[in-house]
């Protein structure tokens, strides 16, 4: 099980909120990336669905503690409002992944364990009834998987995904990637990449009016020195005219 806390959510207007975390970033997010964003799509009111999931490591933490947990929440945005509801829980002691009923923070502290996690907070705050709340928005638009050969909007805009790297240097190299919209830079990252391995993904999907853009990002990162590698998840939304 990858090991990390939890998360601040990422939001935009007419760009992309400044980042909480770059995508090359030479250090471990931990604390400000969901493990991972799976996108669901948009509604015909404008809501934008997502299951959002956040992995967390109490011995990392607490010393006590042998718990390492994962949370998933169904998450509804609107405007610049979020509800999230509670989709599942799973707890590992030491001798296997099981279900967690009830509050995640009650785990945790029976496992010794009170250090405020974010992704436990919101797990705990979220209602049950997720399945009739995504029912409720209907019919939702398509996602995505984005690359360099695009993803294309309900109006017949092309989204691209781009990335380019120069020669290492060292154990770091130069490091472009960038959103096409059409043949422009919608937005763009450069950096020096310090990862042993980086492999970095985006799934979309356009709200029905094709003004609404979300983006999800999924970093699996490998840094030198480490033998695993850890999951990131980003989300990016983007107003367009």
């Amino acid at each position: 099980m990858n090991r990390l806390a939890a998360l601040a959510l990422i939001a935009a207007a007419a760009t992309p909120a400044p980042l909480q975390w770059p995508l090359l970033s030479a250090d471990d997010p931990q604390g400000k990336a969901y493990s991972s964003v799976l996108l669901r799509g948009w509604s015909k009111s404008g809501a934008l669905a997502y299951v959002a999931q956040t992995l967390g490591d109490d011995q990392a933490v607490c010393p006590d503690s042998d718990l390492v947990w994962d949370v998933s929440v169904l998450a509804m945005r609107s405007g610049g409002s979020v509800v999230t509801y509670r989709l599942k829980a799973n707890g590992d002691h030491g001798y296997g992944e099981k279900p967690i009923d009830g509050e995640v923070n009650a785990e945790r502290s029976k496992g010794g364990c009170q250090v405020p996690a974010a992704g436990a907070d919101q797990y705990d705050r979220s209602p049950a009834g997720a399945e009739a709340a995504l029912a409720a928005l209907g019919a939702l638009t398509p996602v995505c998987d984005l690359s360099a050969a695009g993803c294309r909007s309900p109006q017949g805009r092309v989204l691209r995904l781009l990335q380019k790297a120069g020669p290492a240097d060292d154990t770091c190299r130069n490091k472009r990637i960038w959103l096409e919209l059409d043949g422009k830079t919608l937005w763009q990252e450069r950096g020096q990449d310090c990862a042993r391995e980086r492999g970095i993904a985006a799934s979309v999907s356009w709200s029905a009016d094709g003004h609404d853009l979300a983006v999800a990002w999924s970093v699996e990162q490998t840094m030198a020195g480490y033998n695993s590698s850890r999951l990131y998840g980003r989300l990016d939304l983007f107003k367009l005219p």
